[in-house]
């Protein structure tokens, strides 16, 4: 994917700050302090939650499950990528920086609210 000239950075998914959760027999319970609303996330799911700090990408996640698990990286690719889309839907996901560090002109399609 391409933004103008330049090609898109691959996202880092990271859990929002205003959550807490608990591990509870493999599963995590969330609590989102913003909204209110509680998440069981199953053993699978818990993984990769504890995993997305921001620090990797999709990728670099799906490879160091696949390496751990022993199992086919494009497979867990899949996986994680699917989880990390029902945790954006749930909202358990920082939304991407509206600028990359250093870019000071804002992006096409981003809107000010006031």
């Amino acid at each position: 994917m391409l933004e103008g000239d330049r090609p898109m950075p691959a996202m880092k998914p990271k859990v929002k700050d205003q959550l807490d959760s608990i591990v509870i027999e493999g599963q995590s319970v969330v609590y989102d302090d913003s909204t209110g609303d509680v998440h069981l996330l199953n053993p699978a799911a818990t993984a990769v939650f504890q995993l997305c700090d921001g620090g990797a990408t999709v990728k670099e996640l799906a490879r160091d499950i696949a390496e751990v698990c022993e199992l086919a990286v494009d497979e867990v690719e899949a996986h994680v990528r699917a989880v990390i889309k029902e945790f954006k839907r749930m909202g358990l996901i920082e939304p991407p920086a509206r600028r990359q560090q250093g870019d000071t002109k804002p992006r096409a399609d981003a809107s000010t609210r006031e």
